[in-house]
């Protein structure tokens, strides 16, 4: 009971404590005598002072605070949940306009129209940013063509390593172009200060793909969920990004109900065409063009490659934390 907030377990409790209080009085005065018992029990018309027996003998051996009665006890709980709820707060309040456009929490107004500008609008920085770090490149990729397959599990497998594809060295062409004359870097002088900055760039990326993904994507997904996607099979766990029928998918077979029912469940998310575009070419090119500048460059020490989707440039295996979003 207690693992819920305070706003949650108190109403249950009062409703326990009312109930007690009334067996109680029942117990202290009752409206007529028990006189089938061993021991009678008398009515409360038998005691001249009420008030007396309430207070002086009842009270303090049932409802004081430290008494051993369950009454007692669960009085005792109510009075910390009414210290934690002042603390925490009130609830927010949540309402509809009239005409459902408006959606108000506390003293905010979320419109419809902005929400969806919002949404459009974290796609549109997310796409800004992926050309950027492309350098200018940005094939026209049907994934009608692009072979994978959904039963494959073997570690370091994703739709980047299946030969008919030929997409394993597609990152070379970035890497020719950032190490040309015009593209400026290089590992050593000013020119790794822009490789360096270009990793910064790719870990922004990341951060608003984060974003990106979660909005538009149907129902948002918990972010503990979202946050582990893996972009290859691990030893321990299967992938969840997938190319079928020419669209890009996310599949989850964690969630919730999992622990209760010990079933898994598999949940499936569509991301937006623009999405889809901008995920191939992540992981097409920005991710191993990084992963190999971040070597060549001495950043990191990790020689393989790590199949988290959401991970910055100085990241080993692991993903990023929430709080870094």
């Amino acid at each position: 009971m207690f693992q819920l907030l305070a706003y949650a377990f108190t109403p249950l409790l009062s409703s326990l404590i009312w109930i007690g209080r009334l067996l109680l009085l029942e117990y202290a005065l009752p409206l007529q005598p028990y006189s089938y018992l061993k021991l009678p029990w008398p009515a409360r018309a038998q005691y001249p002072d009420q008030v007396s027996r309430l207070v002086g003998q009842i009270h303090p051996k049932y409802m004081r605070k430290g008494c051993f009665s369950p009454l007692g006890y669960m009085c005792e709980r109510m009075h910390h949940a009414r210290t934690i709820a002042n603390r925490e707060g009130p609830r927010t309040n949540i309402s509809w306009s009239a005409d459902l456009q408006v959606l108000s929490i506390a003293d905010q107004e979320i419109s419809m129209p902005g929400l969806r500008q919002a949404a459009h609008l974290a796609v549109a920085r997310t796409e800004q940013r992926a050309r950027e770090l492309m350098l200018g490149l940005w094939p026209d990729v049907d994934l009608t063509k692009i072979k994978d397959s959904l039963v494959t599990h073997r570690p370091g497998h994703s739709f980047l390593s299946e030969p008919e594809n030929q997409l394993q060295m597609s990152f070379k062409v970035l890497s020719r172009r950032a190490f040309s004359k015009n593209g400026g870097f290089s590992l050593k002088g000013p020119g790794r200060k822009r490789a360096i900055q270009y990793l910064k760039d790719r870990d922004e990326l990341v951060k608003h793909m984060f974003g990106a993904i979660h909005i538009p994507s149907g129902m948002p997904a918990r972010g503990e969920e979202l946050r582990v996607i893996r972009w290859a099979d691990t030893i321990a766990a299967p992938r969840n990004i997938f190319v079928l029928q020419g669209r890009m998918i996310l599949v989850f077979s964690y969630n919730k109900a999992t622990t209760v029912s010990n079933k898994s469940f598999y949940i499936v998310r569509f991301p937006c065409p623009v999405i889809s575009q901008i995920l191939f070419h992540y992981l097409t090119h920005i991710r191993p063009f990084s992963d190999f500048l971040a070597r060549q460059l001495q950043l990191t020490l990790a020689s393989s490659t790590n199949p988290h989707l959401f991970t910055l440039h100085d990241t080993a295996t692991g993903c990023f934390s929430r709080t870094l979003v």
